[in-house]
């Protein structure tokens, strides 16, 4: 039942909101894996065969010749494209499977990119900003991390009365609105330091 999926997933979104320590990587899963080019090539250009009245009149069978030349030509130049982009996507992967590596441990610019893109991928489930410093000497980092206040939390859950077609707030206690929100920014904490040994090569 859809309205009953629909309660499933607003629930689902809330308890992850105490949950997101679960999601930190293991600290020994480093560097980086790249990914595949995933856009299919353009698919071969659908060539008209000549009739046998063609042969027999040709300003028809030129016509015919130069509609399928066009099909051709354009799609020579789809495919060239598509190289291109591939190649491009497999450059930048390359590029970024070296940089996070090997590059992060010698590099600085390597360390603070790689973090920077390893915390802008993090799927937070509400918004949260994070800034970071790596210092002069790249041994110690500072995290800047704006932390929701309480008041932001989900105060209630939903349910669905028996025999009854409609979603009905219930409202959370105090103590588990506390507990949501303590887990929740020990949460967001705990997922950035599991990303800063990962990108920072520490």
């Amino acid at each position: 039942m859809q309205l009953e999926q629909h309660c499933e997933r607003l629930n689902a979104d809330m308890d992850r909101l105490g949950r997101l320590h679960e999601e930190t990587p293991h600290p020994y899963k480093n560097g980086y894996t790249t990914q595949d080019f995933t856009e299919a090539p353009p698919s071969p250009p659908k060539l008209e065969q000549p009739a046998w009245w063609h042969f027999l009149w040709s300003p028809a069978q030129r016509r015919l010749e130069e509609e399928n030349q066009r099909r051709q030509a354009t799609f020579d130049e789809d495919y060239r494209d598509w190289e291109w982009r591939k190649a491009e996507h497999d450059a930048a992967e390359f590029a970024r499977y070296q940089r996070e590596s090997e590059g992060v441990w010698h590099d600085p610019d390597a360390m603070e990119q790689t973090l920077r893109d390893r915390l802008e991928e993090i799927d937070w489930p509400r918004e949260t900003a994070i800034d970071f410093d790596l210092g002069s000497d790249v041994s110690t980092i500072a995290v800047d991390i704006d932390l929701p206040c309480e008041d932001e939390m989900p105060d209630r859950y939903w349910a669905m009365p028996t025999k009854q077609v409609r979603l009905t707030p219930r409202k959370l206690s105090d103590t588990r609105q506390r507990k949501l929100y303590r887990n929740h920014v020990h949460g967001i904490a705990f997922r950035v330091l599991g990303a800063v040994p990962q990108a920072a090569g520490f």
